[in-house]
């Protein structure tokens, strides 16, 4: 204590105080709150008046809602989901059997038998549509119409180059039909998808960029542009709703110019003539083709 200075004599003293004083506040309470309730009137009724003027909150129990057994509206991706599945099941593929070599087109099932098929494979004679079990037997008509021709699918036939010995199945083809729209044209500017069947179902996603109008023997019709290219190897494709799934129009080449012909053109197409119950006259074809 005597090497201590004035200054740290007296900092000494008054940290001795400051200790001092925390330990007796400690005890005090300590104190306090063991004898209040016995010892401390004034203590108790503080306590009493604090129950009555605040209330002692209580829990309150929810109820759980149960659960809805209202179906959740689909959103805009599980539609074009199913608009693309439910059209991807009506493609055909077509044979075109030339003197050299084959081609392929694209055919749209519009009936449990029926298919649109471009215009051009009514000029080749040899044709058959290839199914899951082999060939069938087609027959087109003999006229054409919005670039299309009417094929009638018939009974399962075999090819030249089978050298099976046995009888093909004559059970026939059944296809999927699309569903053609019943409203009017779609309007410039609305959401389009196109589809086709190739891999399992493809599709491309665009809106309508323009309606052309054109005449055709003194009526006028119109045709669809979309934002989509479109070039030879979509003849064929579906134009589709993406919120109903169903056909707007089906892509086809008149002259020089690859559109999407309206369904409102193509349901008449397909419409009986008068006096007669099929669409189309039939033009008949070979039941064994190379």
């Amino acid at each position: 204590m005597e090497h201590l200075t004035k200054s740290q004599l007296v900092l000494l003293a008054v940290f001795v105080s400051f200790v001092t004083s925390i330990s007796a506040s400690i005890v005090t309470t300590a104190q306090l709150s063991r004898n209040a309730p016995t010892s401390s009137p004034i203590i108790q009724t503080v306590n009493r008046v604090i129950e009555k003027v605040i209330p002692v909150p209580t829990p309150v129990v929810t109820e759980a809602s149960p659960p809805s057994d209202e179906p959740k509206a689909p959103n805009s991706e599980d539609l074009i989901i199913h608009a693309i599945e439910r059209n991807a099941g009506s493609f055909t593929e077509m044979v075109l059997q030339g003197a050299e070599s084959s081609s392929i087109v694209r055919g749209v099932a519009v009936s449990g038998d029926t298919l649109l098929v471009p215009a051009g494979a009514a000029t080749v004679p040899d044709r058959y549509v290839r199914g899951g079990e082999g060939a069938y037997a087609v027959t087109l008509a003999t006229t054409t119409m919005n670039g299309f021709s009417v094929a009638t699918v018939g009974e399962r036939i075999k090819l030249r180059s089978d050298t099976s010995t046995t009888t093909p199945d004559k059970k026939p083809l059944h296809l999927s039909p699309v569903t053609f729209s019943t409203g009017s044209l779609p309007k410039v500017g609305q959401a389009v998808i196109l589809v086709s069947g190739e891999d399992g179902g493809s599709a491309d996603y665009g809106i309508v960029s323009s309606l052309i109008e054109r005449t055709e023997e003194e009526v006028s019709v119109r045709r669809i542009k979309t934002s989509i290219p479109l070039g030879s190897g979509d003849l064929g494709k579906v134009l589709v709703h993406p919120a109903t799934g169903e056909v707007i129009g089906i892509v086809a080449q008149e002259g020089g110019n690859i559109w999407v012909v309206p369904a409102g053109d193509l349901r008449t197409m397909l419409a009986p003539p008068s006096g007669s119950g099929a669409a189309g006259v039939p033009e008949a074809s070979g039941t064994e083709i190379s």
